[in-house]
């Protein structure tokens, strides 16, 4: 039987078949034990939910109850715990209409959950109802749910390339029965969820084995805004699945723009646009899953160099790229259902607001140099970190997506930027710039860095902080002395 876990508050498993009962106490001791409960629970609504639209006669579940059944809460010791039994009992698919917004949560729980993906371990999760970022529901390599209020019954859509990396809005009003009587499910991400698990639960049951790829395309065209138009292909930037990266760089390209020491999960090769045949002619990438291509200048035989890797590979191909106006169409149909290029995340519009003033401490940091830019960024970060700020960062080269930054679009940067640090509920935000025009579009900045002969100048305002110039080391004390 197909193994499947349910982490919540606990399931009656007598109104249902094939159920066996954990309970994770406070102390983290594990024990078996049956609830019995007078009405549906929010466990029970969720398998409830699950059972209406799959056949479940195949699937053997793992309740797992974490939540207190009074205040309904329980702690992250408790959240990992669970997630490492669902690893040791080998379950094929997790349901969590449960998760945690509290930022530092979130290493704890991104390191539990890649151990399960890397197994296979399909994970779908509720979104946070406060539209707010919430794990694991968010992660990259989990398939995140919201509601979608104007859905009924089995209907669900897919969302494409949005912020909050929620793949599915579904319906989650369902008529349910409860010891003989209707009830209606109240519209919330919680009971949204379940319907996906049901259609994913749908295809394991009949291929156990399926990826999470197989099972995420799966769900993908049987929404009811699919259309072969579509082409939808499945690129996780931070999975540790089989892949290589070409840097693609011109003649004009100096090492300022070299994505190759960046620390990346996987292989790099520099590859230079005008001999480009010849070199690539010299790699066998044939035992590769993924082939990042990475363009980090104009005029790089962009066309060329993918019209090669389509006819010589079956791999499926990335592309990363800085272009506003890039467009490539394959001249195999077929070869777009394996051709992913990156486009800019689309606003939610949940927080979009063009007259909203932003009230956190940006910090605003310029550098040519992609590495020193990346590495500065990142200490800032791990300085705010330390002192316990919840700080995002971001940057204005796509290829940042890979190292786990955020991508500020070509447009409209104030506005993006804005909803960003709404839904992420930040503290305070770092902006990296390679571009000093897209840095003069923001224009909001309480502290500017800058390189100069070999150190770091700040900018507060209109006023220079350190004329002499700061060492890296020093530079996230200066900024937070500014801005506290």
């Amino acid at each position: 039987m197909l193994k499947a876990a349910i982490i919540d508050d606990g399931i009656d498993a007598s109104q249902f078949k094939n159920v066996k009962s954990w309970v994770i106490k406070k102390d983290l001791s594990i024990e078996n034990e049956n609830i019995i409960s007078v009405k549906d629970n929010h466990a029970c609504t969720c398998l409830k939910i699950i059972q209406k639209y799959c056949d479940m006669s195949d699937v053997f579940w793992h309740s797992i109850k974490i939540l207190n059944d009074d205040t309904k809460r329980g702690n992250i010791r408790q959240f990992i715990e669970a997630l490492r039994l669902c690893e040791q009992l080998e379950v094929k698919i997790i349901h969590l209409s449960i998760g945690t917004r509290s930022y530092s949560d979130f290493n704890l729980i991104e390191k539990s959950i890649e151990a399960l993906c890397d197994k296979g371990t399909i994970i779908i999760a509720a979104a946070c109802n406060e539209g707010t970022v919430a794990y694991p529901a968010c992660m990259n390599g989990v398939i995140g749910v919201k509601c979608d209020f104007s859905a009924t019954d089995q209907q669900y859509l897919y969302n494409c390339n949005t912020l909050d990396n929620i793949s599915f809005s579904a319906s989650a009003r369902h008529i349910l029965r409860d010891r003989g009587k209707l009830r209606l499910s109240l519209q919330s991400n919680s009971y949204a969820a379940p319907l996906i698990t049901s259609k994913a639960l749908s295809l394991l049951t009949r291929r156990p084995y399926a990826s999470f790829e197989e099972v995420y395309l799966y769900l993908v065209r049987n929404a009811y805004n699919y259309s072969e138009s579509m082409h939808v292909v499945y690129f996780n930037p931070r999975s540790c699945a089989e892949r290589i990266l070409l840097n693609i760089i011109c003649e004009n390209t100096d090492n300022r723009y070299s994505m190759q020491k960046l620390k990346l999960k996987c292989s790099q090769y520099n590859i230079h646009s005008k001999s480009f045949l010849n070199e690539l002619d010299s790699l066998d990438l044939s035992v590769y899953n993924e082939i990042i291509v990475s363009f980090s200048c104009a005029e790089a035989e962009e066309k060329n160099i993918l019209t090669y890797l389509l006819y010589r590979y079956k791999s499926k191909i990335i592309v990363y790229h800085n272009n506003s106006e890039f467009e490539y169409i394959p001249s195999e149909k077929k070869d777009l259902d394996r051709l992913w290029i990156y486009k800019d995340k689309l606003t939610c519009g949940t927080y979009f607001n063009c007259g909203q003033e932003i009230t956190i401490p940006i910090i605003g940091v310029f550098y040519r140099n992609l590495i020193e830019l990346t590495e500065l960024v990142d200490k800032i970060k791990s300085g705010f970190v330390s002192d316990g700020y919840h700080c995002e960062v971001f940057a204005d080269f796509s290829q940042a997506e890979l190292i786990g930054l955020n991508v500020i679009p070509e447009n409209n940067i104030k506005e993006y930027i804005y909803e960003c640090i709404c839904f992420y509920d930040c503290d305070v935000a770092v902006v990296g710039f390679r571009d000093i025009d897209k840095m003069k579009k923001l224009n909001d900045f309480d502290v500017i860095v800058y390189p100069q002969d070999g150190n770091w100048v700040l900018i507060d305002e209109n006023s220079f902080i350190a004329d002499n110039g700061s060492k890296t080391d020093d530079v996230y004390k200066k900024i937070k002395s500014i801005i506290e």
